[in-house]
């Protein structure tokens, strides 16, 4: 799919949402902070977990129903594997779909509009939806890597979830010793 192509998908989600003609897409309209990144200022003490899981849920059942496919990634992936839950301070819901099913995406948005998942933000790497003030960031990966050739499986909000394969050598190229709690941990996407 070519850029053209992303941004007329982008602009029908765009259409779908139904947001005043000056809704600042970068930011949510600040929902986000100036950047588009939800500060650690703007929520101290991380996202409502139950909220988090609900909102995941929804999504989930809506992307199954419509074969499309999606796998946990970055703080959620990383809770989900080594904390068995949402980790203490994250902000946000972060998963992946392949660009190539950005479509599938589009022909999701009416039923996660109506079961209150409102498009948030929209950049050229993902796409945010947000319900009860907690949003869950979708990526897009343009290449399958050796990570997501095929997916392994964990129980994670009583759910079963897609997640790249060789778990350990995955969370280990993101975050270093990823068992270990920490705020600095140097974050690197695996190839």
């Amino acid at each position: 799919m070519s850029s053209i192509s992303y941004h007329y998908y982008t602009n029908i989600i765009k259409n779908l949402a139904n947001k005043p003609s000056n809704y600042n897409w970068t930011n949510g309209n600040n929902f986000l902070g100036r950047d588009g990144i939800r500060k650690t200022q703007l929520r101290p003490h991380g996202l409502d977990k139950t909220i988090a899981k609900e909102n995941l849920l929804i999504l989930k059942e809506i992307f199954d129903k419509n074969n499309l496919l999606f796998y946990l990634i970055d703080g959620t992936l990383l809770g989900a594997v080594r904390d068995k839950n949402f980790i203490d301070g994250d902000n946000d819901t972060d998963i992946r779909i392949f660009y190539n099913d950005i479509p599938l995406l589009v022909k999701c948005v009416p039923e996660l509009i109506e079961h209150g998942l409102e498009p948030l933000r929209i950049s050229d790497n993902e796409i945010s939806f947000v319900k009860n003030d907690e949003y869950i960031d979708i990526e897009f990966l343009k290449e399958k890597t050796r990570f997501t050739e095929k997916f392994d499986k964990i129980n994670f909000c009583e759910t079963e979830f897609n997640i790249p394969s060789n778990i350990d050598e995955y969370l280990t190229i993101c975050y270093g010793d990823w068992r270990i709690k920490s705020d600095n941990h140097n974050w690197v996407v695996p190839k």
